[in-house]
Formats: structure tokens, C-alpha cells, sequence
């Protein structure tokens, strides 16, 4: 089994890229803008994570998982942003509806299955959220990085 690993920064700037042997993975940042504490909504976001296989023996299907790290948190439950003011808690899910956390199938957490056919690459949304209503923090710039592992 080959793993492939890239960072994941919630921030603006440029994709991430990491090679193995046979597949590239891409990885969008995850850029929130700004929060107001006092807003009775969430703040959402998307990225992608994009798994290209270029050269594969027989140029067959890659079986792959992709598994996000917790972060600085340490925990899936309340992933955390720390920044110049405090920490600002926000999560990532495998779904639009934004009810199941993208991890490593632990800890409450999903890892996400995919095929890659060469040459197309293979899209996987991220969807992140910064929950309403958090309080204690200050304002300034917040950011957090997740590993990402792909395993094939």
C-alpha cells in the first residue's frame, strides 16, 4: 500500500501538491473570509481534493482513501483555528448537508473511498463550516493545517 500525503491550509493561497510514484493529489485551500460572532449563521465553505493517477502498469483503476488529520485540536469533534485573538472551532465534512466530519473512520469520523481511472483525475469536494454564535475570541487571522493522506 503506497500513501500519499499533501497539507491542507484554511487560508487563501495557492493548491497544494504532492507526488507518489503513480498518482498527484491537489488540495484547495479552504478560505472561510470573515466571521462575526454575532451573526445568527454559519460560515461555509468548499475545497476540493482532486486524485490523479498518470502512470499506472496497465492503465487500470486505482482503488484509493483519502483521510484528513484532526489538526491542531488533536480531536474530529471540535477541529480549531488558532489565531492572534484565540481559537475559533470549525470542522470539514464529506457532505454538503455538513452532518458527517471527514477524518480517518475513527473517532466519529469518515474517511472517503474513491477510484481514479487514468488520466482523468478523481474530484472529492471538501465542505467546511465555522459554527454561529462563538464567542471569545478576538479579531485577527485564523488558520489551521490538516494533513491528508492518501492511501492506494
Amino acid at each position: 500500500m503506497k500513501r500519499l500525503i499533501a497539507l491542507l491550509v484554511l487560508a487563501l493561497g495557492p493548491a497544494l501538491t504532492a507526488h507518489a510514484a503513480s498518482c498527484v493529489v491537489m488540495v484547495t485551500d479552504l478560505p472561510f473570509g470573515a466571521y462575526r460572532y454575532n451573526a445568527g449563521a454559519p460560515v461555509d465553505t468548499t475545497g476540493s481534493v482532486s486524485v490523479e493517477c498518470t502512470d499506472v502498469a496497465g492503465g487500470g483503476p486505482v482503488g484509493y482513501t483519502i483521510a484528513l488529520a484532526t489538526g491542531s485540536s488533536g480531536n474530529y469533534a471540535f477541529r480549531v483555528m488558532a489565531g492572534d485573538g484565540g481559537e475559533l472551532h470549525y470542522n470539514v465534512y464529506v457532505d454538503g448537508a455538513r452532518t458527517r466530519v471527514w477524518g480517518d473512520d475513527s473517532g466519529g469520523s469518515e474517511a472517503v473511498a474513491g477510484t481514479a481511472i487514468p488520466p482523468a483525475p478523481s474530484d472529492h469536494p471538501l465542505f467546511a463550516r465555522i459554527p454561529a454564535m462563538q464567542t471569545g475570541m478576538g479579531p485577527g487571522a485564523y488558520a489551521d493545517q490538516l494533513t491528508v493522506l492518501v492511501s492506494y
